[in-house]
């Protein structure tokens, strides 16, 4: 589990398409409380942006591997 932050909709769109690539499940939660799927366009662009969410994968290197690079440190 760790924070991510993406800053535009072409961000969700990358995001979105890295995410699908793995193997593991990903799922993001918001602030709020909505966890959606995170290779599923919709459920992402349902998301409040504008605040870090924090990513959710059963495969914490897998997901460090292919999606760290979004993360807020």
């Amino acid at each position: 589990m760790f924070t991510i932050k993406l800053n535009s909709q072409q961000d969700v769109h990358q995001f979105v398409r890295e995410a699908s690539s793995m193997k593991a499940p990903v799922r993001i939660s918001a602030l709020n409380n909505t966890v959606v799927n995170a290779s599923s366009v919709l459920g992402m662009l349902t998301l409040d942006l504008s605040n870090p969410i924090v990513l959710n994968c059963d495969d914490e290197a897998e997901a460090r591997a292919v999606l760290g690079h979004w993360e807020v440190r």
